[in-house]
């Protein structure tokens, strides 16, 4: 299924967005293929495309009772960092030396 998946990936790799759609996870549980879009532009995008995707992949793995949905996922917010002090708390926490490292120093994080 995934190798039938790809080669039509392949096939739509210079339409960026399509393409950016079809790399995507998506989940497979007989007959229903799930694939996870973000917005509604993407929506819109896959059922551009969604009947060629089908009937490639009926015919692929022949089989005529494969399904496809599109589930919209809701994005999780981002966190914006603006300031010098969300900036230093953002790479000390991936970084937790950072701190050590500024008291060891005695930096001031607010440059």
């Amino acid at each position: 299924m995934a190798s039938a998946w790809n080669e039509f990936a392949d096939n739509h790799k210079s339409q960026s967005a399509d393409y950016q759609i079809l790399i995507r996870d998506f989940s497979f549980e007989y007959p229903t293929i799930e694939v996870s879009l973000i917005n509604a532009m993407e929506e819109v995008l896959f059922e551009n495309f969604k009947i060629s995707l089908l009937t490639h992949l009926k015919n692929k793995l022949h089989n005529s009772t494969i399904q496809l949905i599109p589930k919209l996922k809701k994005a999780e917010p981002k966190n914006t960092i603006y300031t010098g002090k969300e900036k230093f708390d953002f790479l000390a926490e991936k970084n937790p030396i950072l701190h050590e490292l500024q008291k060891r120093l005695e930096l001031d994080w607010d440059f």
